[in-house]
């Protein structure tokens, strides 16, 4: 089954642990956690998530300065981020909404209805064929990874160019943004290649991430 990888934010441990346990019911997620926005925004960058609980009120770095961050880096800026927080007014929730949050959801919460709250928020329902279509992509770009200094490189290049963009694009559309963010680093990759430009351990380093993150999906 498809993981969707989610971010929580808190610098309250006790909320951030209910959170995970409360999302380990549903087994949509696969959830990792930070104490605070800074951390946030390294752990976006290195883990790639396909969503970010964020809490709002937080020292130092609060929510919507976090979100400002991870909007400022092409890395992180599509990732759907959701506030939490005790500020449910109106008001308040427009205010997220226009800062670009993908929704908000008020604290306290009720543990056992948290999954299904974050669900309404992303609207994550992967469709069995896109599930199929990223099982056959890992056997094809393990495929062609050996392919890639034979004398057939060329083609293969641009047949991972093309094929990572077309599942990025996939991706995007079923609500999966870490996972189109790795298939556009690997279609940045091979387009360097086919230019003459980039190393090709980058190259190989962007197809095994992308073939890794579909192993545990």
């Amino acid at each position: 089954m498809i993981k969707l990888f989610t971010l929580t934010v808190d610098d309250e441990p006790d909320i951030r642990e209910i959170i995970d346990l409360s999302l380990a019911l549903d087994p949509l997620f696969a959830v990792r956690e930070c104490p605070s926005g800074r951390d946030a925004v390294r752990t976006a960058i290195e883990w790639r998530p396909d969503l970010i609980l964020l809490d709002v009120m937080m020292p130092i770095m609060d929510g919507p300065t976090t979100l400002a961050e991870l909007r400022a880096d092409r890395r992180t800026a599509t990732i759907p981020v959701v506030f939490m927080t005790a500020r449910v007014q109106t008001r308040e929730q427009a205010r997220f909404r226009s800062l670009g949050a993908a929704g908000v959801i008020a604290k306290p919460f009720d543990p056992m209805r948290l999954p299904a709250l974050v669900r309404d928020c992303v609207a994550a329902a992967p469709a069995e064929d896109f599930m199929r279509r990223l099982a056959e992509a890992s056997v094809t770009l393990t495929a062609w990874r050996s392919d890639l200094a034979g004398e057939r490189s060329h083609g293969t290049l641009m047949e991972i160019k093309r094929l990572a963009r077309t599942l990025a694009d996939a991706s995007r559309r079923s609500g999966f943004a870490g996972m189109a963010l790795e298939l556009a680093s690997l279609q940045d990759a091979a387009a360097s290649r086919l230019a003459g430009q980039g190393a090709p351990l980058h190259l190989e380093n962007a197809l095994d991430r992308v073939v890794g993150r579909i192993a545990v999906a």
